[in-house]
């Protein structure tokens, strides 16, 4: 049921999900999630991309820093937005003092945001020259700083895109296992096929055929993806309306 996903760095003790800050790099993601998104205190604009990836603004004095080894490779750093790919977080997460669902979206399950997320990707990708870069970058409502969440079902990045989560917006995974099934309907998060090879990631970066790793594609930013591995699934499990995807694991561990 659960595809690769990154090793969570945080955790909320009360609640029992999981987050995960996104990390340089390539994220493979579904039922892993963590302590939900928190609105910020304003809003967060257009970065200045000569100095905001990669920056080395804040960082503490150069003398007090250790020797970095030189043979690590370069530090990666998020290309350039493609031309209309910034795109303003459209939902707002709960904030009502109840700690068991504060911070989790406000959303419709039938108006998600994938098809928006893909289009720009899509677009992205086919305005890239070859051995070029781009980037899709998702942030915090430029007009209302309380509204800082997506919500996607399946997304497939392409050859030179990378996914920017910028600080302070979620990516939450939608709660429908029927957006998951990589094979016949019904085989994500049920007992027909409850193994990884039944479920799409949230994330995908292979191609269609093949099981190569695109090039040139990731995830990067200071944003976080909520796998909502925690929260019930749409449907439910077992005759559990109420089930998780963590049930679904569970489930897959006893058998």
């Amino acid at each position: 049921m659960l595809q690769p996903m990154l090793r969570p760095m945080r955790r909320r003790i009360a609640g029992n999900t999981w987050a995960v800050p996104v990390a340089l790099g390539v994220a493979m993601i579904l039922g892993c999630s963590s302590e939900h998104a928190v609105v910020p205190d304003a809003p967060h604009g257009d970065a200045d991309l000569g100095d905001a990836p990669g920056s080395d603004a804040g960082a503490a004095d150069a003398g007090s820093l250790p020797a970095v080894d030189p043979a690590l490779p370069p530090e990666p750093i998020i290309p350039a937005v493609c031309a209309g790919a910034t795109l303003d977080a459209p939902h707002a997460v709960r904030a009502t003092g109840d700690i068991r669902t504060d911070g989790l979206p406000i959303y419709d399950p039938s108006a998600l945001d994938t098809a928006a997320i893909q289009a720009s990707i899509d677009a992205c990708a086919a305005r890239l020259a070859a051995g070029q870069k781009g980037s899709v970058r998702l942030r915090v409502n430029a007009a209302d700083a309380t509204k800082i969440a997506f919500v996607s079902g399946p997304l497939f990045l392409r050859a030179g895109v990378t996914l920017w989560i910028d600080r302070g917006a979620t990516l939450f995974a939608a709660q429908d296992p029927r957006l998951y099934d990589a094979q016949d309907p019904g085989t994500c998060g049920t007992d027909a096929n409850n193994s990884s090879g039944g479920c799409l990631s949230l994330i995908n970066v292979k191609p269609t055929s093949g099981t190569a790793l695109l090039a040139d594609a990731g995830v990067m930013g200071d944003g976080v993806i909520d796998g909502l591995g925690g929260e019930p699934m749409i449907g439910g499990f077992n005759g559990n309306p109420d089930a998780t995807w963590w049930d679904v694991a569970t489930d897959k561990m006893l058998d």
